[in-house]
């Protein structure tokens, strides 16, 4: 089968585990449905437990997913150091296209991959993304983002909106799109590196895409909302301990590694505004207070 008059490139996805083996049945069953005929599947587990590992052996038994399973038993090396051990595996097979996909996504169109690729071949684009819907409101959750270096934050557009109001409004082309679900061309890795394994989880696509425009590359949109995202499955949010504290970490670490004078001064100086101020306005839990402090300190102290 050929989708646009060459050969079918062949795409890698990659994906992450920790600990959320109750998202794995509908991603599975996602892949498994693609009419896409030159693709393979990297599966690397972080998990401390081998729920995962056991449920995908019997999921994927009867499928015809052709498979690699990373392990790195019960070691969580973050999702940037084990995304970046998937996108290794894929290029040293060959993979023309990577597409880093998080399990807690559902892309229920059996045509999903095709549309990717055959978008990214004719347009001769390196990045894209589809329109990405939260699970289970069906509501907007992506629909295009731009960098704000005062801030140091990419927001994404129209969150929470219903897509029949937004979709004439939608960018065909933006500076950042989620690794949650997005198509890279494997010169990019080539070009500008992979994830930069010291943010550990959050800001590393920020900046992986932050380096990607510096170098040229910017997202081409699906204006098509193909896929739903089950978000924070496995990191609990910004309010969990772990989220605050990367989160703000990482937020202050990427304004001083990326972001040129006078906005790193600025963005660094918000981020750590509003982490001591605006949660004594919202009586928030000490323990996540503590998170907000100890995310600033390593901010301002990590190596660049």
């Amino acid at each position: 089968m050929n989708f646009y008059g060459g050969s079918v490139k062949k795409i890698g996805l990659v994906t992450v585990f920790f600990n959320s083996p109750d998202v794995l049945p509908d991603f599975y069953t996602s892949v498994d449905k693609q009419n896409y005929p030159n693709k393979a599947l990297y599966i690397v587990d972080n998990s401390t437990n081998q729920e995962s590992l056991k449920l995908t052996k019997e999921l994927l038994k009867n499928t015809l997913i052709d498979y690699t399973y990373i392990n790195n038993d019960g070691n969580n090396v973050g999702v940037a150091q084990a995304n970046n051990q998937g996108i290794q595996q894929a290029l040293i097979d060959g993979c023309e296209y990577i597409l880093l996909a998080n399990n807690d996504i559902i892309f229920e169109d059996e045509c999903t991959l095709q549309k990717l690729v055959c978008l990214a071949e004719q347009e001769k684009c390196k990045l894209v993304s589809p329109v990405i819907f939260s699970y289970p409101e069906k509501k907007v959750w992506y629909a295009g983002s731009f960098f704000n270096k005062t801030k140091a934050i990419a927001p994404h557009l129209f969150e929470g909106a219903e897509y029949e109001n937004i979709k004439e409004q939608v960018p065909s082309v933006c500076d950042y799109a989620p690794t949650c679900f997005l198509l890279v061309h494997s010169s990019v890795f080539t070009e500008i590196g992979t994830m930069d394994a010291r943010y550990f989880a959050y800001y590393d696509d920020t900046d992986f895409l932050f380096r990607a425009n510096q170098a040229g590359h910017r997202v081409r949109i699906i204006n098509e909302p193909l896929v739903m995202h089950k978000v924070s499955t496995s990191t609990g949010g910004g309010l969990s301990f772990f989220g605050a504290y990367y989160l703000t970490r990482n937020r202050i670490f990427f304004a001083r590694k990326n972001i040129a004078a006078p906005y790193c001064y600025l963005s660094v100086l918000f981020t750590i505004a509003t982490r001591l101020i605006y949660p004594l306005c919202r009586k928030t839990p000490f323990k996540i207070y503590k998170a907000f402090i100890k995310g600033i300190a390593h901010g301002l102290t990590l190596k660049k």
